[in-house]
């Protein structure tokens, strides 16, 4: 949608998406797809985290963002180096 997608990290170091636009304006990436933010919208990015991440960590895992064919992708990734896309952990 014009924009590009920049991974951060919170001052915990929980990752979180954030689109960026070529006007140099910034969207969180889920506030985006929920249509609150487009490009060229003035303020704060919200900082809010990825639902899938926070339950992946709160369950030992930590997530790897991986760069595939169809864009990033969050893998939650446990101690016994098993692993599990993000969403469908967070699903169940």
């Amino acid at each position: 949608n014009g924009g590009t997608l920049d991974i951060r990290k919170d001052a915990q170091g929980n990752e979180y998406g954030v689109c960026v636009f070529a006007d140099g304006s910034e969207c969180d990436e889920w506030a985006f797809f929920r249509g609150e933010c487009k490009a060229g919208d003035s303020g704060e990015v919200m900082n809010m985290r990825n639902p899938a991440s926070v339950y992946c960590a709160e369950n030992g895992g930590t997530v790897d963002i991986r760069e595939e064919a169809d864009g990033s992708v969050g893998y939650c990734v446990f101690a016994d180096k098993s692993e599990c896309e993000e969403w469908a952990f967070f699903r169940g």
